[in-house]
C-alpha cells in the first residue's frame, strides 16, 4: 500500500513540475519576448498570442456567431484586465495551495532530515506572509489609471503622460492612436 501512495504522489509531482514549466514558459513568452523581432520566440510569442486567437476568432464567428463571440472576448477582457474577485480568488488558490502542498510534502516526506535544518520551515512560513501581504496591498491600493479628475496628481510626478480615456473628445492633444498626451507646463 506504500509503495502505491509514493508513485502516486511522485505523479502528482510530475504533474505539478510540468503545469509549471509551461506556465512559466507561457508567462515568459508574454513577459519577456519581444513579438516585433525575428527568431523562434518572437515567432511563438505571435503564434500564441496573435494568430491562434485570430483563427479561434475567425471560426468561432462563422459556427456558434458574432453574438457569442462578442460575449466570450468580453468574458476574456473582463478576466485578464480589469480588477475582479476571480482573479483574486485564483491568486489565493494558488499560494495558499502552494503552501499546503509544501507543508504535505515537505513535513510528511523531507523533514527532519540531515540536509535542511528546521530553519526551513519560518522560511517559507515568512514567504507564505510575504505572498499573502502582497495580495493584500494589489486588492486595496487602486491601479494607476489617469482622468481628468487625478491628472495633476500624476503631472507633479512624472514629466509626460500618455493615456487613452476619452482622449478622443480632445483633438489637440491626440496623436494617431487616439492617446491624449499631457505635457507638463
Amino acid at each position: 500500500m506504500g509503495s502505491h501512495l509514493k508513485e502516486f504522489n511522485m505523479g502528482i509531482f510530475y504533474l505539478l513540475l510540468l503545469y509549471g514549466l509551461l506556465g512559466g514558459s507561457c508567462m515568459y513568452l508574454i513577459l519577456c519576448v519581444d513579438p516585433n523581432k525575428k527568431g523562434l520566440l518572437p515567432w511563438l510569442h505571435r503564434l500564441l498570442y496573435e494568430k491562434i486567437p485570430a483563427v479561434v476568432k475567425k471560426y468561432g464567428t462563422l459556427l456558434f456567431g458574432r453574438r457569442l463571440m462578442n460575449g466570450v472576448e468580453g468574458a476574456i477582457n473582463w478576466v485578464c484586465f480589469r480588477n475582479n474577485p476571480l482573479v483574486q480568488i485564483f491568486y489565493l488558490i494558488v499560494t495558499v495551495g502552494g503552501y499546503i502542498m509544501y507543508l504535505y510534502f515537505g513535513f510528511s516526506v523531507h523533514f527532519p532530515n540531515n540536509h535542511l535544518s528546521n530553519a526551513h520551515i519560518y522560511i517559507a512560513l515568512g514567504i507564505f506572509a510575504i505572498c499573502i501581504y502582497s495580495f493584500y496591498k494589489t486588492c486595496a491600493i487602486q491601479p494607476g489609471i489617469i482622468t481628468k479628475k487625478n491628472e495633476k496628481e500624476y503631472l507633479k510626478r512624472y514629466s509626460c503622460l500618455l493615456y487613452t480615456s476619452d482622449a478622443a473628445d480632445d483633438l489637440l492633444c491626440v496623436d494617431l492612436g487616439g492617446r491624449r498626451i499631457i505635457k507638463k507646463k
